[in-house]
């Protein structure tokens, strides 16, 4: 299992690309998307699990996000996700974003502490999974955006447990989003969203065949 990099300069990375965000509060928003190496969570429906183990390759964030920036001068967001972006250190990766005039989204399970400098904040709270990790109160009350992955009931009634320890009082945005689009889930969450004021957020992205 890939380590966690407390105070070093190196981010270690799954991939990243630009696209134009298919989830949550910034849909519809062109993104750099960049995936961190490193989960232990375990969701067993997580589509990138080969953001898992210890693979990937490393960047110095102050070359790194420089170039970044250069390919697109027309991207303004970098959205930092994974795997599970915050079992690293990410003070110099938004560091380095801060510096280049750009603006960092991140998007955790809420299950490890939260670093760096960040504009955005997307909790998706991974509840029971295989890691058998829980989600932070600290994490959750830091919360912009909370994006529930649905495909049981079980886990709208999951996140009625969370909201209820009152860490909503932030008014942060709550989204349910189907797992695997499945038309189960969708009519689940829609129900839902309609009974108690919340978002829908589909995945755009696979919509429209985009990544």
């Amino acid at each position: 299992m890939f380590r966690q990099l407390w105070g070093g300069p190196m981010t270690r990375l799954c991939e990243f690309y630009e696209c134009i965000q298919g989830e949550g509060r910034f849909t519809g928003t062109p993104m750099w998307l960049v995936r961190l190496q490193g989960c232990d969570v375990g969701c067993p429906w997580c589509d990138t699990k080969e953001s898992w183990d210890g693979g990937g390759f490393e960047i110095d964030p102050a070359i790194f996000i420089p170039r970044l920036r250069e390919a697109n001068q027309a991207i303004r967001w970098a959205m930092i996700t994974g795997g599970e972006p915050c079992l690293q250190n990410l003070n110099p990766f938004t560091a380095a974003l801060v510096e280049a005039g750009m603006r960092a989204a991140l998007e955790t399970s809420g299950t490890s502490p939260i670093t760096g400098t960040l504009d955005w904040i997307t909790v998706s709270p991974k509840v029971g999974m295989p890691g058998h990790k829980e989600v932070l109160q600290s994490v959750l009350e830091r919360a912009d955006e909370i994006k529930m992955p649905v495909g049981a009931q079980r886990d709208i009634d999951n996140l009625l447990t969370l909201l209820a320890k009152g860490w909503a009082q932030r008014r942060a945005i709550i989204s349910l989003q189907p797992l695997s689009m499945s038309k189960a889930a969708t009519d689940l969450c829609y129900q839902a969203c309609l009974k108690h004021g919340w978002n829908l957020s589909l995945q755009t992205q696979k919509w429209i065949g985009a990544r």
